[in-house]
């Protein structure tokens, strides 16, 4: 159980930071109307707030964040130059 101990930190961290982003991000989607509206090939029956992605990105930069900071292998400057080119590598394909 010793190997997992490094992870803790990072999962907490991304964890603590979904449960609360998750909300706040359902709140600015229903204020601003952004949904995604059943019809044509959807399943679902009611409209669907969006930005959920958003809050797992969010929480997902946190925890890497967090396991560098933990280990103390990079600065943080470091990390907002690689975590943007990869989000824009995402979704660029």
């Amino acid at each position: 159980m010793g190997y997992l101990a490094p992870l803790t930190t990072p999962f907490l961290v991304a964890f603590v930071c979904v449960l609360v982003l998750s909300p706040i991000c359902r709140r600015v989607a229903l204020a601003f109307s952004l949904l995604d509206r059943p019809g044509g090939k959807k399943i679902h029956q009611q409209p669907t707030p969006l930005l959920g992605g958003l809050a797992i990105a969010i929480a997902q930069a946190a925890g890497v964040i967090a396991a560098y900071r933990a280990r103390g292998l990079v600065p943080v400057r470091h990390l907002r130059i690689e975590g943007w080119s990869s989000l824009l590598l995402r979704n660029a394909g």
